[in-house]
């Protein structure tokens, strides 16, 4: 694994089409958050996300495909 990459296991890859896909996705993923004690204290706790984003598009005259991609954690 490279150091710019991240690994999630059971990761699970979906595609969106538009910004109503991308809410409903955040909304399960909240729903399937958990949270986990780290012992500071009491009312302390650690929560991550992670996003990886790809955009893929095409040039619809000259067939040229593009694809940008970034994952932030």
């Amino acid at each position: 694994m490279d150091k710019n990459e991240v690994y999630v296991e059971g990761l699970v890859e979906c595609e969106v089409k538009n910004s109503r896909d991308v809410e409903d996705l955040m909304s399960l993923a909240g729903k399937n958050r958990t949270v986990a004690n780290n012992n500071v204290n009491e009312h302390s706790s650690r929560s991550h996300l992670v996003l990886s984003c790809v955009v893929e598009g095409s040039n619809s005259v000259t067939g040229t495909k593009t694809t940008w991609q970034e994952a932030k954690g």
